[in-house]
């Protein structure tokens, strides 16, 4: 189901480095919202306050959970459309994707994935921990975003496989959202539009930057610290 209004999401120029995660930018341009840096309670505070014939821009190394699901909830009920140019990652691609209307990606943006609360949940059932972490109810609220929207739930299997688990304990059993240590062998995986179609189910316009691996770890090498391991479709690169 895609529902009720009509929106565009943007993602920045790839030039624009990491530390951009950390800044936050969000104004309204024309028809267009724009919105830059780490997802929090702003994002859903722009979508909230949009007239319905407004779009949506965003440029986002991801953020907070919590903040994510509820802009997409936002996104969701207003039909947004997404546009993605520059990058898409962690809680960006993990929720504010799949709640687009229509996604279109200009310039081969960087569309990553790491962890989820689906992945999360996983390690708690398999550690038989208790089942009331706020892990579950992110959970359970992904899974709602992604059966309204047709998108495959085990999707995380795919990004845990190639991210390669190294450990995952509880820290504070005592608390409801209890700290974690987890660790994976690779930083990141940028499926390519062959994999999202296939393996995630998402409909889109465009293509992603790991459809030209060598151009795109040029561009990874511009972002990410030496020694990091970025997984290219199905293909490790260490940053230069």
């Amino acid at each position: 189901m895609r529902h009720l209004y009509k929106q565009n999401i943007v993602l920045s120029a790839t030039a624009i480095l990491a530390s951009i995660y950390l800044l936050v930018s969000c104004f309204q341009a024309d028809e267009n919202l724009v919105f830059v840096g780490r997802i929090d309670g702003r994002l859903t505070q722009l979508l909230s306050d949009a007239p319905s014939t407004f779009r949506l821009e965003i440029n986002s190394g991801g953020g907070f959970t919590v903040d994510a699901l509820e802009a997409a909830k936002v996104a969701l009920a207003k039909e947004m459309e997404v546009t993605v140019r520059g990058r898409c990652l962690s809680a960006c691609s993990e929720f504010i994707l799949p709640a687009g209307d229509k996604i279109v990606f200009i310039d081969s943006p960087l569309i990553g994935f790491h962890w989820s609360p689906l992945m999360d949940r996983n390690q708690f059932e398999l550690a038989k921990e208790a089942d009331h972490y706020c892990a579950f109810t992110a959970a359970g609220a992904q899974e709602r975003l992604y059966d309204t929207q047709g998108i495959n739930k085990e999707f995380w299997r795919e990004a845990e496989k190639r991210l390669v688990t190294t450990h995952y304990r509880l820290i504070d059993t005592l608390s409801d959202c209890p700290d974690k240590s987890r660790g994976f062998l690779n930083r990141l995986w940028l499926p390519t539009s062959e994999q999202l179609r296939e393996k995630m189910g998402l409909v889109f316009e465009g293509k992603v930057c790991a459809d030209d691996h060598d151009s795109c770890v040029a561009r990874i090498d511009q972002i990410w610290d030496s020694g990091d391991r970025i997984v290219v479709g199905d293909t490790v690169h260490v940053v230069q």
